[in-house]
Parts: structure tokens; C-alpha cells; sequence
């Protein structure tokens, strides 16, 4: 995955102005699509309008009289472009043009001959309507300060100029800085997500090397105790060697019997003392063992965890809940405890109910998980069903067993274990030893 620099301040600010230019562009390219749509159709409205006053006017009037009136219309329309009227031959009659400063813009022409052959006049409309992308960019993000400094050296009024803002220069650059303004918002939250993800990661990687540093720790401290373990173990057997010695000394002198026993009983005492000590020493080689089993349980943990958040999360990806389930029922753990009460009820149902505590004491349990078990209602749907659930009254985690039969009661078993996860282990287990519960289902 591709991750972008945004917490590199130019980069970011580039990255904002670029996404705003893009979509200004696109914008002003569709703007200025729009506007030569516009003009084409204004001037087949304006052109269709001259041919029905033409047509009206030659009814009425000499061919001269209508062509000075139509000559007086296009002088007064005020049409902003270039509108020309040519004669039957091609030649230009007259010509009016109120936007000479924009020929760089692409040109949007139309025009309709007017009358017959022999009279007819050709009026001619040109618009200079779209410039270039570039140009057009420029304005947008200049907020057209070309235009205004051209206006400024042509002695323009303040009145003319606060008049070219509202209606030329705002509208233009108003699209651009609402473009602006949003890119800068989405990239910003972009980039304080990125850094808070950032942060998390190097917490993660802190933790972990941490946890490894306690490792390394735990490894010189098992290694010392194992240089423990040697010497007392060399002591123990300089004291062997030293009680055979003593032995062939009273093998050999009677004299020194006595002497020779009591020494015997030092010594061996001296080797019980060792031996405790030794003991002691190794079950602190035991915790330190089970301590360093813990530290790289928790360090696959740590690295499973930075593995998960450097990757996008799988949206197919199984509940917390669902990992234990599955880690407690492949891998079962059972509690200890003796079966201390139960209750049948006094349903029709009830000889289920003593068939199961039958089956239960007759199982190849080596350990009963069951503490009571008590009669609830049936329910038809959870037939042959083991349920893992919360028992209401106890506040604590027990099973329901539904039996196939359709009858009106089903066993409450409360374990010793209260915790979920013991409940899950204790159902997997009561399901792998009771015969009479092989072909039920666990529930959670």
C-alpha cells in the first residue's frame, strides 16, 4: 500500500493546491462548454428573429428601406461579439464588433441568408467565447488580477471596478477557492489520521522491544541458576565422595568408629541441606522458565497486533469472541470439582433428567465439571443442543442441554467454573466423555 508523505508540510501544501488546480480545470473546461452551447443557441434565437422581421419588413417596404432598418437593429442590439451583414454577393454591408480584446478565445459563428437570391442580405454573428485552459486557470486562482490592473491603468472608476469583481472576477475565482478550501480540509483530516496511526505503530514497536530487553534479562538470570544448580550439584558430589571415604575409614579402623560416625551424620546432613537447596533453586529455574513463557506469549501477541494494525483489516475477519471459542475448544483445559446437588423437577420430562445425572456418574470423566444440575423449560428449537449461556439467577456462565425427544424439560447445569471460557471448555469436554451427549451440537 502506498502511503503518502502528508506530514511533510510542502509536500502537503503541494498535494492541496494540485488536487484544487485539477478540479478547477475540469470545472472551468465544462463551464466554458456550457457557455459555447449557450451562444449557439442565442444566436439561431437572435438569427430566426431577423429572418421573421426581414420577411415582414419586405412585405411592407423597399429592399433599401429594410436593409437600413436591419442595419439600424444589429447597431443598437448591443450583442456582445463581432455581428457583420453582407450583401447578396458576400461583400460586408456594415460590421459591428463589441469584443475586440478577446481573440485568443475559440470563436462559436452562425449565420442565415434573409430574403430571396436576388435581394437577400446574410447576417453573420461571431462570439469569442472559450480561452485557453491555462488562461483560464490563471484567472481563477489570481482572481483575475490581470484584468483588474488592466482596468486600474486604463483610468477605470472605482464604481467600474467593484462592478468587474462582483460580476466577472468573484464568480470566476469562486469555484477554485471553495475547491481549495475542501481539498485542504479532506487532506488535513487525512493527515491527522495518518499520524495518529503512525503514533500507534511506534507504541507497538516500543512495547515490543521493551518486552524483548525483559527476555534478554530473563535469559542471564536463568543462565545464573543454572551455574547455581552445577555447584550444588559438584557439592553434593564432593559430599558422596567424602561419605565413601569415611565408610572405608570404618571399614578399616574400629577405633575411630565413633568419630567416623558422627562425621558420617554431619555429612549427611550437610547433603540434605544441599539437596533443599537444590530443590529450591530449581523451582526458581521453574517460575523463571514459566516467566519467560509468558514474556514470549505476549511479544507473538505484540507482533501479531503491529502486524494487524500496518495492514488494513479483513471486514471477513472473526470476532475476539470467536478466536477464544475456537483456541478453548482445540485446545481444553478442565477445571476440577464433584457433583453436589441436583434438582429433576416435577415435570413429565423428568426421567430425562435422572438419565443424564446417570450418565454423567457412569462417564470416563476424571474429573466432574458439573456442580448441580437442575430442570429449566424446553425449547423445541435448540433440540440436541449444548448452550453455553449466562444462568440469570446465579450471574455467572453455566449449559442448557436440550435432549432430541420433544418433551417439556431440559437440564440447567451449573459448573464450577463460572467464567465463559470455562464454560466452553466444560461443554467440549462433557460432549467428548458423556456417551449420551456424542451427537450434540455446541452453542454460544
Amino acid at each position: 500500500m502506498i502511503q503518502l508523505p502528508l506530514q511533510n508540510r510542502s509536500f502537503f501544501l503541494f498535494l492541496v493546491l494540485t488536487m484544487a488546480l485539477i478540479i478547477a480545470g475540469i470545472n472551468n473546461w465544462y463551464f466554458y462548454q456550457d457557455r459555447e452551447q449557450q451562444a449557439h443557441y442565442n444566436h439561431q434565437t437572435l438569427l430566426r428573429t431577423a429572418d421573421a422581421v426581414w420577411a415582414e419588413c419586405r412585405a411592407r417596404q423597399s429592399h433599401p428601406e429594410c436593409l437600413a432598418g436591419l442595419i439600424d437593429i444589429v447597431k443598437n442590439s448591443h450583442w456582445r461579439g463581432m455581428i457583420s451583414v453582407l450583401g447578396s454577393e458576400g461583400e460586408v454591408l456594415v460590421r459591428y464588433d463589441t469584443q475586440p480584446k478577446q481573440r485568443d478565445r475559440s470563436t462559436v459563428v452562425s449565420e442565415r441568408r434573409l430574403g430571396s437570391a436576388a435581394e437577400s442580405v446574410q447576417l453573420r454573428i461571431e462570439q469569442f467565447v472559450t480561452p485557453s485552459l491555462g488562461s483560464s486557470l490563471f484567472s481563477s486562482t489570481t482572481i483575475s488580477v490581470v484584468d483588474l490592473a488592466t482596468l486600474l491603468w486604463s483610468g477605470a472608476s472605482r464604481q467600474e471596478l467593484w462592478g468587474f469583481i462582483q460580476a466577472v472576477a468573484w464568480p470566476r475565482s469562486r469555484p477554485f477557492l471553495f475547491f481549495l478550501l475542501a481539498m485542504f480540509l479532506l487532506l488535513y483530516a487525512a493527515r491527522k489520521g495518518t499520524q495518529q496511526y503512525l503514533e500507534q505503530v511506534d507504541a507497538l514497536k516500543s512495547s515490543m522491544t521493551s518486552h524483548q530487553l525483559e527476555i534478554g534479562k530473563v535469559g542471564k538470570d536463568k543462565e545464573s541458576l543454572a551455574n547455581q544448580i552445577a555447584e550444588m550439584q559438584n557439592r553434593i558430589n564432593d559430599f558422596n565422595a567424602d561419605r565413601q571415604a569415611i565408610d572405608t575409614l570404618v571399614e578399616e579402623t574400629s577405633e575411630k568408629e565413633v568419630a567416623s560416625l558422627t562425621k558420617v551424620q554431619e555429612l549427611e546432613e550437610s547433603i540434605v541441606k544441599a539437596r533443599k537447596e537444590k530443590s529450591a533453586i530449581e523451582l526458581r529455574l521453574a517460575k523463571t522458565q514459566e516467566r519467560e513463557n509468558t514474556l514470549k506469549t505476549q511479544i507473538e501477541d505484540l507482533e501479531t497486533r503491529l502486524v494487524a494494525t500496518e495492514r488494513p483489516s479483513d471486514p471477513t475477519e472473526k470476532s475476539v469472541k470467536r478466536n477464544i471459542e475456537r483456541i478453548l475448544l482445540d485446545n481444553p483445559d478442565v477445571g476440577k470439582g464433584d457433583l453436589v446437588g441436583s434438582n429433576a423437577g416435577r415435570h413429565h420430562g423428568n426421567d430425562y433428567i435422572s438419565k443424564l445425572i446417570q450418565a454423567i456418574s457412569d462417564s470416563r470423566m476424571r474429573v466432574n465439571v458439573v456442580k448441580s444440575i437442575y430442570s429449566t423449560a424446553y425449547q423445541p428449537r435448540k433440540r440436541r443442543t449444548i448452550q453455553v449461556c449466562k444462568l440469570e439467577k446465579m450471574n455467572r456462565y453455566g449449559l442448557v442441554i436440550s435432549h432430541e425427544d420433544d418433551q417439556g424439560t431440559a437440564a440447567e447445569l451449573v459448573l464450577h467454573g463460572g467464567e465463559y471460557w470455562q464454560a466452553v471448555i466444560d461443554a467440549k469436554y462433557l460432549r467428548e466423555t458423556v456417551r449420551m451427549l456424542k451427537n450434540h451440537t455446541i452453542e454460544f
